[in-house]
């Protein structure tokens, strides 16, 4: 990254709908998040009892997301997405979204690990394994898109916790 002062890290809020959903929509590689903003102001206070977006900002404009799931019941969570606008890619930033996420699960919900999903995606994949998390499977031809089958591979980073399972 350029220099980590110009990047800035903020909570997701729902103005953040249309930069986002206009850069996926621009970026062929951009393929979901229609559903991480609530409709209703009851479904929005909902979702974030279980689910959290950050952004970051370069000199103040948005240039990428990692959108968070919590499932209390297993005490896993989940990297549901994590995306940088393209003409941004390489420079650091979706490592330094990764690491916020990670803190941000750490601070407020209570954690045995976070896992990711990539779909035949080698640079997630080295990001994931460099912050330490480990390949627990792939599964071959698993998920389609764009009508083609395609591997899907989890990848899991595990706490030492108090969390008595």
């Amino acid at each position: 990254m350029k220099n980590s002062k110009d990047y800035k890290i903020r909570y997701m809020n729902s103005e953040d709908k249309v930069w986002i959903m206009d850069a996926l929509l621009n970026d062929l590689e951009g393929r979901y998040f229609l559903n991480i903003f609530g409709n209703t102001e009851a479904e929005i206070k909902l979702k974030a009892t279980w689910e959290a977006g950050l952004v970051c900002l370069y000199k103040e404009k948005p240039v990428g997301f990692i959108y968070l799931k919590t499932y209390n019941i297993s005490f896993l969570n989940y990297i549901d997405g994590l995306y940088v606008i393209k003409k941004y890619r390489r420079r650091g930033i979706g490592k330094f979204l990764l690491g916020a996420g990670l803190d941000y699960v750490k601070d407020n919900w209570t954690a045995r690990g976070v896992y990711v999903l990539t779909i035949e995606n080698k640079p997630m994949e080295r990001l994931v394994e460099s912050m330490g998390f480990s390949l627990m499977g792939t599964y071959k031809k698993y998920v389609y898109r764009n009508g083609v089958a395609r591997d899907q591979s989890l990848y899991l980073l595990e706490y030492k916790t108090d969390v008595g399972i």
